[in-house]
């Protein structure tokens, strides 16, 4: 280091060590912290990814505390003992003021597990891994309504008491989003592992449930005057994955269709493990149905024709209905 002043100049040696950190804290900020600040209300989850089997783990849980004016708020989960690769996520509690809205958000701003900046312990700086809340957009005004359920399935344990399929998945996140994929709003599952979504306008929707570690698993829904609730809307989650109830019907991706885009014909393909009743609709993704055939399905792989000639050039969802749910896929109209 040289300092020169005054016509004199001096220099030293000084020797730096970096400093292998292994703290994890951060703080965390509304989108817009200068016209929304306060006090958050929530928990910060803490998820590490085990060298040795690959497997995404939780390893702790801590509350968001804030500073008694309420102008900062922060989580610290303290020094680690393993290096590694780790997430964080925060989640506000739905009955915190100035909540609503706001959806559960990983280290630096995303709603996705497997798009999140990853913090790699030991780390060369102060440990801090702040966390930008992502707003959804919180309709309201609607009558419409989306409900469902999720379980553990086969190779899962609920609470470490053992093989407990078809069991209830309490506290599983599952988000709500638009026709153009942009967040709306979460909820959590109860006891019961049941969700609803209330108070929504007619229009087209995307659920996703999302657990670290695993692929999202995804349904789309429309709601209209005709169809103001959407029921039965399931996940299970097994040790492969999420998967839907109507999985049971359909093997392999469950429903492909081509062209797409198309000018006219759309042949859809379905794999069907059985003999099932479906009704396929195409809708609008302001929820207006423009097409309904009934169809009686076979054991294994058949095409459906659909004629979209007459329709008018635009985006619209395909669902396939049957007692065991829904699968649906976007269909491009040229």
């Amino acid at each position: 280091m040289t300092i020169t002043g005054g016509g004199c100049t001096a220099t030293a040696c000084y020797t730096y060590q970096m400093v292998n950190n292994f703290n994890i804290s951060g703080y965390l900020y509304f989108p817009d912290s200068l016209n929304n600040p306060g006090p958050m209300q929530g928990v910060v989850e803490l998820f590490f990814n085990s060298p040795n089997s690959n497997v995404w783990e939780p390893i702790g849980t801590v509350n968001i505390q804030s500073d008694p004016a309420g102008w900062s708020n922060y989580y610290d989960f303290g020094q680690q003992t393993n290096a590694g690769n780790y997430i964080v996520k925060a989640t506000l509690d739905p009955n915190s003021p100035g909540a609503s809205g706001y959806m559960p958000t990983y280290h630096f701003s995303t709603v996705h597990w497997d798009e999140a900046d990853l913090i790699t312990l030991p780390s060369a700086g102060f440990g801090l891994f702040n966390i930008i809340l992502n707003d959804g957009s919180n309709l309201t005004g609607g009558s419409g309504n989306i409900n469902g359920t999720v379980t553990q399935g086969d190779g899962f344990t609920a609470n470490d008491e053992g093989d407990r399929g078809g069991d209830p998945r309490p506290n599983t996140s599952v988000l709500l989003f638009d026709s153009n994929e942009l967040p709306i709003t979460h909820t959590l599952t109860d006891e019961q592992g049941q969700y609803n979504f209330s108070g929504l306008p007619f229009g087209t929707y995307k659920l996703e449930v999302e657990i670290v570690g695993m692929e999202q698993a995804v349904r789309w829904v429309t709601l209209s005057a005709d169809n103001p609730t959407s029921s039965g809307n399931d996940f299970e989650v097994t040790d492969e994955g999420i998967v839907l109830g109507i999985n049971e019907l359909l093997a392999g991706s469950g429903l492909e269709v081509s062209p797409n885009p198309t000018s006219g014909d759309l042949n859809i393909w379905l794999e069907a493990n059985n003999n099932f009743e479906a009704k396929i609709s195409i809708a609008r993704l302001d929820g207006t149905t423009v097409l309904i055939e009934n169809q009686q399905v076979v054991k294994g792989g058949q095409s459906i024709m659909l004629d979209l000639a007459s329709l008018p050039t635009g985006l619209y969802l395909l669902q396939v209905t049957t007692g065991k749910g829904v699968v649906a896929a976007k269909v491009v109209k040229q």
